[in-house]
């Protein structure tokens, strides 16, 4: 599927809009024959679109602070897990837990912590929330089979705080809540986009359609290389697959 950034949706509305007001314009010159032509609807379609866009936008916004919090809550996990693993290989433990231990570590630390990536206009791609949220899933997975190990080992026993099981516990507890919370962000944002998407770029009744026929009317009606239609294809409308 082509790819169309944020900031992308966002030009091909205001295009849109640019479009219906210079076909206002042009008053009893501009009669199409094709109802969804005409101005007031193609302006209702701009407003659904717009609004639609609004909401992904909000939906966006309301994802930075839990997404910037699970950041700052992982970020300092692969330092302790091998604070933990060298204070367990100081213990007399047996070989073999030291052993499934550090293949728990290894699994862990492998799996990068990722910086929400920004659009051009400063606000999370939406791509990244989704694709990136299986990444501190399965970190966080590794971590409890991690901690559960700990637990099993009477011989794990940490003089220091932060290294003992029931702390670990506790950020373990915390690393799932901040999980669910991004969880319950994708869903609503997902269905915000592929409602805007629908809107925009449905190859019959999206606005990409509708703005395209509007210009193929233009150059029949005043010609192809006509100032009206010069100044339509000037309008560009970057068109997505759906």
């Amino acid at each position: 599927m082509a790819n169309v950034s944020e900031t992308g949706n966002a030009v091909n509305i205001s295009n849109f809009k640019k479009g219906i007001d210079y076909c206002e314009s042009l008053g009893g010159d501009y009669t199409p024959s094709n109802s969804d032509l005409e101005v007031p609807n193609m302006t209702a379609k701009w407003i659904a679109a717009k609004d639609l866009q609004s909401l992904v936008n909000t939906t966006l916004a309301n994802s930075k602070g839990p997404i910037n919090d699970r950041e700052m809550l992982f970020e300092p996990l692969n330092k302790l897990v091998t604070s933990v693993l060298n204070n367990a290989k100081s213990t007399k433990a047996p070989a073999q837990f030291k052993t499934d231990l550090k293949g728990l570590a290894v699994a862990i630390r492998g799996a990068k912590n990722k910086i929400a990536k920004k659009n051009e206009d400063g606000t999370i791609n939406p791509d990244f929330v989704s694709n990136s949220h299986l990444s501190y899933v399965m970190k966080t997975d590794n971590f409890e089979k991690f901690v559960v190990l700990l637990e099993s080992q009477a011989l794990y026993a940490p003089n220091e705080s932060e290294l003992r099981t029931v702390t670990l516990r506790a950020l373990l507890t915390s690393m799932k809540t901040a999980n669910d919370t991004i969880g319950t962000i994708i869903a609503p944002l997902s269905n915000a986009r592929i409602n805007r998407d629908k809107e925009l770029y449905n190859l019959v009744t999206g606005v990409g359609a509708v703005f395209g026929d509007c210009k193929s009317y233009i150059r029949s009606k005043f010609g192809a290389k006509s100032p009206q239609a010069v100044y339509m294809n000037s309008l560009k409308f970057k068109k997505q697959k759906i």
